[in-house]
């Protein structure tokens, strides 16, 4: 994924306003924030720390990452695991909800949701 957004983004961010910003709004400034988070995620010249072993003085670089969520899998990745012996991942729970305007009665919610 990393090579398709860097190849790419220059070109959708450009095309994005003609293209695609009449049905989806305008684009976020957040977006932009977290490709170019994740874009310098991992790079040495974006930051590293330089970590030693106490007890054998290995010492290795550890590279910055971007922390963020859903979008680099690297760091999603992490935290899933970060966070997964914290959350009872036996249980799902899923939001519904309906575009602004559109009511439905209990009956026919019950209908179409019935599992």
């Amino acid at each position: 994924m990393y090579r398709v957004v860097f190849h790419n983004i220059d070109r959708f961010l450009k095309a994005y306003e003609s293209s695609f910003e009449r049905e989806y709004g305008y684009l976020h400034p957040i977006v932009q924030e977290v490709v170019d988070k994740y874009l310098d995620c991992g790079n040495p010249n974006c930051g590293f720390a330089q970590i030693r072993c106490h007890d054998c003085s290995t010492e290795r670089l550890l590279m910055f990452s971007c922390k963020t969520r859903g979008f680099c899998q690297s760091c999603h990745a992490k935290r899933r695991k970060e966070w997964g012996g914290r959350v009872n991942a036996g249980r799902a729970y899923t939001g519904y909800t309906s575009p602004p305007g559109v009511l439905y009665h209990t009956q026919d919610a019950t209908d179409i949701l019935q599992v």
